[in-house]
């Protein structure tokens, strides 16, 4: 399941091109996606004939250019848990609690 933030994916198109808008800021689209997702996975597999479960939860959030993931991105936080495979709990966290941009991160230009 995903979430996220209409600064990452709005639910309107307010520029008209029939699409959804990224990066909406009071209203304007910038057309790069600035805000936060979140993506929780649920799934199981089979391991010598028995059924595992896992989960997988990750945050990530806007934090411009250069950053580590497509460029643009920083992974936050993220969660693993899959005892067949021997992982469970945090697998990596950085910065504060939540989503929101401060001065560890970046600024909107």
């Amino acid at each position: 399941m995903m979430k996220w933030s209409d600064a990452w994916l709005a639910n309107v198109d307010c520029n008209g091109d029939n699409k959804l808008d990224r990066g909406l800021v009071d209203g304007v689209p910038s057309g790069t996606s600035m805000g936060w997702l979140t993506n929780h996975v649920v799934g199981d597999y089979i391991l010598d004939g028995n059924v595992q479960n896992y989960t997988d939860f990750v945050k990530i959030v806007w934090t411009g250019s250069g950053s580590p993931l497509w460029g643009q991105y920083t992974i936050i936080q993220e969660v693993w848990n899959d005892p067949a495979g021997g992982l469970n709990g945090l697998y990596s966290k950085i910065g504060a609690p939540g989503f929101g941009l401060n001065d560890h991160w970046t600024t909107l230009p």
